[in-house]
C-alpha cells in the first residue's frame, strides 16, 4: 500500500479541522460489523499504552476468547518495540500465524482513545476504534484522523481445546504513544534530477534494526510522492547479500549485490553519498563500509551545493534593503518610474534576483551594477519565486492549470499542473527544488503540496499533487520552507483578528503553532527560526523564537534571500 505523507486538513476559522482524502472503511480489509444480530460489548482489557511492556506472556491454557485478544494486543505492542512478533503468533492458530503479516501496516489511534471490543457472534470479536492514521510496510504515513475503523477476529479451538485467533487482518493496531516508542522518523536520501543535490524522503522506521530498515527502504526506491522528482544511483534490483546490516565499532557493513554493477567513479561516489547520508542519521553509525558484488567502494561522496545564508529583506522607500540595515540591493536612483514590489532571489550565490514592477513586469537585477532587465510583461503577476536552477516561477490570473517559468537567458516554459483547476497565487519551492507548497485560489481554496517533475537539466515539466489542505473561503495562505522537510504557513482568515502559524512537516500531521499578528505577507528564513510578517498597515514584524517585535513602521513584501 503506497501512502502519502499528508491527508487533507481543513484550516477552519475556529480550529484546525481534519478532512480525510482516502476511503478506508475497515481495518486491514476485514469485514465490517454485521448489520443483523445482537452485538454485545465485551469486557476485553486493552493493554495500558503508558506502560512499555516489551515481553508478552504466553497465553494461558484456560484463557477465554476475550483474554486471548487482550494478550494478543499486548504482544503486538511488545512486538513493535522489539521488532519480533513471535510472541503475538502464539495467540493464533498455527496455520494462521504462518499466514499473518504483522508488518504489512500499522494502524494508529490517539492515546486518549479507548478501543471498544464487541462480540457479534459466539466465535467473533470486533475491535472498534477511532483511527489517527496508518503506516505501511515502507514506512509511509497516511493520516486518517477520526476515521472509525473496525477489525474482526474469528476464534477457534486448537488441538488442545484452547482458544486461539483463527482469522484476523494483516498488520497491527497500537496507540500513537506505543508507535513513537517503536518507530522514529528518518530520511532516505535520493538524488535530484541533475544529481547535484540530495532530496529527503521521510519514512517511519522501526527503532530496532533501524540501519537494516533504512538500507532496505533505500534499495526499494523513492516513495510515490517523489515519482519523477528524484533519481537514484542505486542499481535496479540491488539487494543485501544478507538480510541484515551489522554495525561494528560504529561502522555499518553494507553488502550489496546487483546484476548491473556501478563501475564509474561518479556513479560510485553518488551511491556512497546516498547510503552514507541515509545511515549516518543514526547516532551509533560513524562510518559506512560499502561493497557491491564483493567489490569495496571507496569513492568519496560529493560535497554538494553551497547555499546562501538566509538574509531578511524588505521593500522600503522604493528600495530593496536588508532588514539588518547592512546593505541596499537596489537603490532609489535605479528605480525611478518603477513601483518596486516583491523581490525574490534563488538560494545559491550565483542565483538571479528579480523584482515586480507594480505587478505588471518581472525585472531581473544585475547585482554588480543594479541595472534592470525586463523578463515578463503581463497583468496582475503573482509574487515570483526563484529556484536553485535560476528558473523564475510566476503566475497570472489566466493560468488556472499551470505556472510559467523564465530565466535570465529568456528561455520560457509553461509548467502544467496535473490536478484540479485553480490559480496558484502564492508558492514556495524547497531548496532542493523537488517540492512546492502553493495556495490555490477559487471557490474552494486550498494549500497544496506538489512535487516538481524535471528533466536531467532541471527544466520543470509538470506539477503533481501530493496532498491538499482545504482553506476557509476568503482565506490567504503564505507558505515558507524552513528546512528541507519542514515548512511553516501563515493563514489569514476572514473575521479573525489574528493570523495563525501552522507547522508543516513531511511525514507528520500539520500542527497549529501559535497565533500571529494579522498578516498580509509572510516569509521565513531557511535553517533558522526567524520570520517576517507584514500587516495591513504595512508594518513589518520579526519573530525569532516565540516573540513578535516590530521591525519597520512602513515597509513591504518581506522575504529572505
Amino acid at each position: 500500500m503506497k501512502t502519502n505523507a499528508y491527508s487533507s486538513y481543513h484550516f477552519s476559522t475556529k480550529l484546525l479541522s481534519i478532512f480525510v482524502v482516502f476511503a478506508v472503511a475497515i481495518l486491514g480489509g476485514c469485514a465490517s460489523l454485521p448489520h443483523q444480530g445482537e452485538v454485545k460489548v465485551s469486557r476485553v482489557i486493552v493493554p495500558n499504552e503508558g506502560f512499555s511492556t516489551q515481553k508478552a506472556p504466553k497465553p494461558l491454557a484456560s484463557a477465554t476468547k476475550n483474554e486471548i485478544l487482550s494478550g494478543f494486543l499486548a504482544a503486538c505492542r511488545a512486538g513493535a518495540i522489539n521488532n519480533d512478533f513471535e510472541a503475538a503468533g502464539q495467540y493464533l492458530l498455527e496455520k494462521t500465524a504462518k499466514a499473518w503479516n504483522p508488518q504489512k501496516v500499522v494502524h494508529l489511534y490517539p492515546n486518549d482513545v479507548v478501543p471498544q471490543v464487541k462480540s457479534s457472534s459466539d466465535n467473533q470479536l470486533v475491535l472498534e476504534l477511532s483511527s489517527s492514521g496508518t503506516v505501511d510496510d515502507r514506512g509511509e504515513l497516511q493520516s486518517s484522523p477520526n476515521l472509525q475503523l473496525a477489525a474482526t477476529f474469528t476464534f477457534a479451538q486448537n488441538n488442545e481445546g484452547e482458544w486461539r485467533i483463527a482469522s484476523l487482518p494483516d498488520g497491527i493496531t497500537i496507540s500513537e504513544g506505543a508507535f513513537h516508542d517503536a518507530y522514529v522518523l528518518r530520511n532516505l536520501y535520493f538524488l535530484s534530477p541533475d544529481k547535484q543535490e540530495l532530496v529527503p524522503d521521510p519514512r517511519w522506521v522501526p527503532r530496532f534494526r533501524i540501519v537494516t530498515y533504512l538500507t532496505s527502504y533505500l534499495l526499494e526506491g523513492p516513495s510515490k510522492t517523489l515519482d519523477g522528482a528524484v533519481t537514484t544511483a542505486i542499481p535496479a534490483g540491488a539487494s543485501l547479500l544478507s538480510r541484515n546490516v551489522p554495525v561494528e565499532n560504529g561502522v555499518a557493513q553494507v553488502r550489496l549485490e546487483a546484476a548491473d554493477p556501478v563501475t564509474s567513479s561518479r556513479g560510485q561516489s553518488l551511491l556512497s553519498w546516498q547510503i552514507q547520508s541515509t545511515l549516518q542519521q543514526v547516532p551509533s553509525v560513524t562510518g559506512v563500509e560499502l561493497t557491491l558484488n564483493e567489490q569495496t567502494i571507496n569513492a568519496q561522496p560529493p560535497r554538494g551545493l553551497t547555499y546562501n545564508a538566509p538574509v531578511g529583506v524588505v521593500v522600503k522607500g522604493n528600495q530593496v534593503v536588508r532588514v539588518d540595515g547592512q546593505k541596499v540591493y537596489l537603490s532609489a536612483d535605479k528605480t525611478a518610474g518603477i513601483n518596486l514590489r516583491h523581490p525574490a532571489r534563488g538560494p545559491l550565490p550565483n542565483s538571479p534576483m528579480v523584482v515586480l514592477d507594480a505587478n505588471r513586469r518581472i525585472l531581473s537585477i544585475d547585482l554588480q551594477n543594479g541595472n534592470l532587465q525586463e523578463l515578463v510583461a503581463s497583468n496582475n503577476i503573482a509574487p515570483p519565486v526563484v529556484d536553485r536552477w535560476g528558473w523564475i516561477w510566476y503566475s497570472t490570473p489566466d493560468l488556472t492549470n499551470s505556472l510559467k517559468v523564465v530565466n535570465t537567458g529568456q528561455e520560457r516554459y509553461e509548467v502544467t499542473k496535473t490536478y484540479a483547476s485553480g490559480n496558484l497565487t502564492r508558492f514556495a519551492i524547497s531548496r532542493d527544488g523537488a517540492r512546492m507548497w502553493a495556495m490555490r485560489a477559487g471557490d474552494k481554496p486550498s494549500l497544496d503540496l506538489l512535487r516538481i517533475v524535471r528533466n536531467e537539466e532541471g527544466v520543470p515539466k509538470s506539477l503533481e499533487l501530493i496532498s491538499q489542505m482545504a482553506l476557509d473561503p476568503g482565506s490567504l495562505a503564505f507558505p515558507a520552507w524552513q528546512t528541507s522537510t519542514s515548512a511553516v504557513v501563515l493563514v489569514t482568515s476572514p473575521g479573525r483578528a489574528q493570523s495563525r502559524l501552522v507547522s508543516l512537516k513531511l511525514g507528520e500531521r500539520p500542527t497549529e503553532v501559535a497565533n500571529a499578528p494579522l498578516g498580509t505577507d509572510f516569509a521565513a528564513g531557511f535553517g533558522t527560526e526567524e520570520m517576517l510578517l507584514q500587516t495591513p498597515s504595512s508594518e513589518v514584524f520579526s519573530r525569532d523564537g516565540r516573540r513578535w517585535s516590530i521591525k519597520f513602521r512602513k515597509a513591504l513584501d518581506p522575504t529572505f534571500f
